[in-house]
């Protein structure tokens, strides 16, 4: 995945990226383009900070030495960023940027790019299980990243997943907006369960 508008060379994407926000009224530069396309895809881009955040705790040690924890730490932020603006607005969750059709057949510099930049949400009439609580999972893993690094983001990330998670629930059903690049064959179980396992957990009392 590549990063949109990390650098001043980038002005030009974010931008355009900007430009197109203003037209739905929702700030929505940031994330992470999908492969060599200039598609921003929700679903693998969420499961993405959920399983770099899980590398981020497992292997800190290991990332500290080798001198990357602070790009990694970089990195999720630029991914859940984005994901606060994405669920910026109550009961709606903005899953997609770009035409999945039409941007797959034309791989430019984002800077070229002349697809439509169509942009796709979950809400109360649209459910979307699975990319809400993909989001959601990776909100949660992000929150014990930055625990130590920067409890107030840390408190805002999980506090968004929890509201996430319980949209979610609330709003049950499979969302296939971004087939056949992403698309759910077994149902929306899978990231519905995974998500809680982030969230923390009560400390048992103490006698």
């Amino acid at each position: 995945m590549a990063a949109l508008g990390r650098t001043s060379a980038a002005a030009l994407v974010a931008w355009l990226a900007l430009f197109q926000s203003c037209l739905i009224g929702v700030d929505l530069v940031g994330g992470y383009y999908d492969a060599g396309d200039n598609v921003k895809f929700g679903l693998p881009m969420a499961f993405m900070i959920t399983t770099l955040s899980w590398s981020a705790i497992a292997y800190k040690n290991e990332l500290h030495s080798a001198g990357e924890l602070e790009n990694v730490y970089a990195a999720l932020r630029w991914g859940t960023d984005y994901f606060l603006k994405c669920a910026s607005r109550k009961n709606k969750l903005f899953v997609q940027v770009g035409d999945r059709n039409e941007d797959h057949k034309c791989w430019v510099r984002p800077e070229n790019m002349k697809a439509p930049r169509t942009v796709l949400q979950i809400n109360e009439t649209v459910p979307g299980t699975e990319i809400t609580a993909e989001t959601s999972a990776a909100m949660a893993a992000s929150s014990i990243v930055f625990r130590s690094v920067d409890q107030p983001y840390a408190c805002r990330l999980i506090n968004k997943a929890k509201s996430l998670f319980k949209f979610a629930k609330k709003n049950e059903g499979t969302y296939d907006g971004e087939c056949p690049f992403y698309c759910s064959f077994s149902g929306n179980l899978l990231d519905h369960k995974l998500d809680p396992l982030w969230e923390p957990k009560p400390k048992p009392k103490l006698n």
